[in-house]
């Protein structure tokens, strides 16, 4: 389930900005009323925001199936910007992002310099996206944070 808040805030990212953007992916997994929503604030002014855009992205884990669409649809008008990539879940919850999903990052994120990945379950990443992760020109550093440690299939 999408509010009209998210598409309005997702029309707002237009494709011919050029500006940097840093993308939050916040999994948040408490049960009360409204978490099954995803919720999208985009940050535009202030000192820190004159030169870049940042992107705050709400969603539930147990949801990801629901959000999963409309959160690439998201990414797809800034994958030609995004410099940072953050994904957060508190606690570790289930293995819920696809091994898709990371494929997505390494490779349609041409300026991808730096990703953070806290308290995730990366059992259904593979070996040969860590491989197209390794081969990106731009990414400079991976921060892998309190997450469950897999082998890599």
């Amino acid at each position: 389930m999408v509010n009209r808040r998210w598409r309005e805030t997702s029309l707002m990212a237009a494709r011919n900005d050029d500006r940097p953007v840093w993308v939050y992916v916040i999994f948040r997994k408490n049960h009360c009323s409204g978490h099954e929503k995803m919720t999208v604030n985009m940050s535009f002014d202030g000192p820190v925001f004159w030169n870049r855009q940042v992107a705050y992205i709400y969603c539930c884990s147990c949801h990801f199936h629901e959000h999963e669409g409309p959160l690439l649809a998201l990414l797809r008008k800034l994958e030609h910007r995004v410099e940072r990539m953050c994904i957060v879940d508190t606690p570790v919850d289930y293995a819920f992002l696809p091994d898709s999903f990371f494929s997505y990052m390494a490779t349609s994120m041409p300026r991808l310099q730096f990703i953070y990945l806290r308290e995730i379950d990366l059992e259904k990443i593979n070996r040969g996206t860590v491989a197209e992760m390794a081969k990106h020109g731009q990414i400079k550093k991976v921060i892998v944070h309190k997450c469950r440690n897999y082998e890599v299939s």
